[in-house]
Formats: structure tokens, C-alpha cells, sequence
């Protein structure tokens, strides 16, 4: 925004010209002075709101509501905040008769900080211990992203099921488009509108698509007049039915002469070892919960084909509370997937130990 005068410096402006025509001072005090005051910091809120006013008529420039509205001419809207996803398993100690587990039972982690709920009923059938059904975190967020084996409390009554647990991280959750990421989409749209014949097009279509936590497209990879739609689908969501949905959508606007792929990113697991040493005052087996929590908020950040840098790695642990110090064992060194492969954590060993 312009740059505007102050108050202040609006006063002492009317005061000078005050003096050139009138030979008299606007004393502090004086009726005349008090005026000029009022006066001054009316003109200088003026100026702040003919400034927004000006700075919200750009999308380079405007912010929050303003530019929602600028999206919204554009077909765009801000993404809102997205839960993770991930799977509950429900068990028993021996087999018996089949169990019923019903649509939004809830679960919570160890914390007790975060709740879950299934997405929907599922059944420990006769002779089974256990069953997997899918779920997602009740805060909208990445704080739902939480590491394997952290949801152990299980809140809703269920008669015959004496344990719960995530075998895999929840992941998915992220936060609310920012005013920067929505403007950078809308630049880029208004710079190429989706038009059935461009990456724009493709992209939102994948993008606005629930169970798609990430994607990225390749074209020409199986020739002239190709593209490939690489997608990673979130936890507890099929990713054949995902990846068929998008395949129908593409295939009915797609422009004529191009053939659509839509198909699943590699997964790439990367196994993280530590050592640790928590700091006085706290527990260790907590600390490293938060620790596995703190790896899988960082794994659910990557995109397809985004490296996994051991430096930001290493600076999500330094954000939990309770680690005194701690050194990787693996990854060694950075790790570069493919174009079309996506890092996804492997064995998480975080290892407790007294020094380094």
C-alpha cells in the first residue's frame, strides 16, 4: 500500500497553513487547535481505507474477503481446512461372534487432545479379532496427523471390543488456503483459465476432489497428446474408486487428440531411526509419542515428487516440547523421489537413550 501521512504530520500540515493565512498560532489547547487535531486523524483514517480500498481492487494486492471475491469471479474458492484420514482398527482378545461398530464411534489419542470418528459401520465378523475401518480427525487441520499406533482410547461404548488403535498415520490435514496460496492459484488461472486444455483445468478438477491428498501432472510422458494425472489418495478413502471417478470426469471434457492417465503415485517409504534424549522433568515414552506425531505432520506436508530434506526433518523435532537433544541414524542424507513418486514414512525406531 502507498504510503501515507500521519496524524501528526497531517496537524503540523493544516497548522502551517493556518499561520500563512491567518499570522496566528493554533495553540495546543485552543478550539481552533482541537479541530485541527480531530481533523487531522479523520483524514489520516481516510487515507487508510481509500488505501485498502485501492490495494483489495487487485488480486495481486487484495486480502482476505476482498480476494475471495476476486476468486469467486474467477470460479475459484478458497480451499477450506481438510481433516486427516486414516484407518482404526478395532480388536478383541479372543474370536466370538461377529461385532457391529457403527458410524461415528469415537476415538481419542493418548492425550487425550484429538478425536476421531469412523466414516463408516464395520464389523468384526465372526472368528475375527479385528477389524479395519476408515476415520478421520474431528479438528480440521494438520494437528490431526498423528503418528501409527498414537489413537488408544476408545470413547464410545462398545460392547465386545476391548482395544483400538491406527496401524498408519492419520495424514491429509491441512490447514485453510492462505491469502498467498489463493492468490498464487489465481494468478496462474487468470493467466491460463481452465479450459479443458490446459494443466489449470486438470489440476482443480483432481484438486477439488476429497479423497485426493495430492497431484501432479506429467504430460507427455507416454507421448505427443498425453498426460498423465498422478494422484496420492488419502487414508480411508479406495483409491481404485478414486482414481476411476477422476478417469470418468477427465474422459467426458478432456479436448479432442488427448488422452488422460489417471493413475496412483508411487509410494516411496523411508524408514526413520533417532536417538533421543529427553530433557529433565519429562517422560520419555511421551516425548517420543509427540516425537512420531511431530514426523508424520512433517511426511503429510510432502507432495508428489517433493523431496524429504533431512533439515526440516530434523526441524520438526525441534519444535516438541521435552527433547533435549537427538541425532538421525537414517535417512542419512536428503532423500529425491521420482517425478511420479510421493515419500510416505516407513518404520519410525525412535530410540530413548541417556547422552550423545
Amino acid at each position: 500500500m502507498m504510503t501515507l501521512p500521519t496524524a501528526q504530520e497531517y496537524y503540523q500540515i493544516m497548522s502551517r497553513r493556518y499561520r500563512e493565512l491567518t499570522g496566528f498560532e493554533a495553540a495546543d489547547a485552543s478550539d481552533i487547535g482541537i479541530r485541527l487535531r480531530v481533523l487531522a486523524q479523520e483524514l489520516h483514517t481516510l487515507g487508510e481505507r481509500m488505501s485498502r480500498a485501492y490495494a483489495d481492487a487487485f488480486p495481486q494486492t487484495a486480502q482476505g474477503q476482498a480476494l475471495d471475491l476476486h476468486a469467486e469471479a474467477a470460479g475459484l474458492v478458497r480451499l477450506p481446512p481438510r481433516c486427516a484420514c486414516g484407518i482404526l482398527r478395532f480388536s478383541r482378545a479372543l474370536p466370538g461372534p461377529a461385532v457391529i461398530i457403527p458410524a461415528g464411534t469415537l476415538c481419542l489419542n493418548r492425550e487425550g487432545t484429538l478425536r476421531f470418528q469412523t466414516k463408516a459401520e464395520g464389523v468384526i465378523a465372526e472368528g475375527e479379532t479385528y477389524a479395519d475401518i476408515p476415520a478421520e480427525a474431528l479438528t480440521a487441520g494438520p494437528q490431526g496427523n498423528v503418528a501409527a499406533e498414537t489413537v488408544r482410547v476408545l470413547l464410545s461404548a462398545l460392547s465386545g471390543v476391548s482395544a483400538v488403535t491406527n496401524p498408519e498415520p492419520f495424514c491429509g490435514g491441512k490447514a485453510g488456503e492462505s491469502d498467498e496460496e489463493l492468490r498464487a492459484r489465481l494468478l496462474e488461472t487468470l493467466a491460463t483459465p481452465p479450459d479443458c486444455a490446459n494443466r489449470a483445468y486438470y489440476r482443480a478438477v483432481a484438486a477439488r476432489h476429497p479423497g485426493v491428498r495430492s497431484v501432479k501432472l506429467l504430460p507427455r510422458r507416454r507421448g505427443v497428446g498425453t498426460l498423465d494425472v498422478v494422484v496420492a489418495c488419502a487414508p480411508g478413502f479406495d483409491a481404485d474408486q478414486v482414481v476411476a471417478q477422476l478417469q470418468e470426469e477427465y474422459q467426458k471434457a478432456r479436448e479432442i487428440g488427448t488422452q488422460v492417465l489417471v493413475r496412483q503415485a508411487e509410494a516411496l517409504p523411508v524408514e526413520v531411526a533417532v536417538l533421543m534424549v529427553t530433557a529433565s522433568g519429562y517422560d520419555p515414552a511421551e516425548v517420543a509419542m509427540n516425537c512420531r506425531s511431530a514426523i508424520a505432520r512433517y511426511f503429510s506436508s510432502l507432495e508428489i515428487g517433493q523431496p524429504l530434506l533431512v533439515a526440516r526433518l530434523s526441524g520438526s523435532l525441534l519444535e516438541v516440547e521435552g527433547v533435549e537433544n537427538y541425532r538421525f541414524l537414517s535417512p542419512a542424507g536428503d532423500v529425491t523421489p521420482n517425478e511420479d513418486q510421493m515419500v510416505v514414512p516407513g518404520e519410525v525406531d525412535i530410540g530413548k537413550v541417556a547422552s550423545l
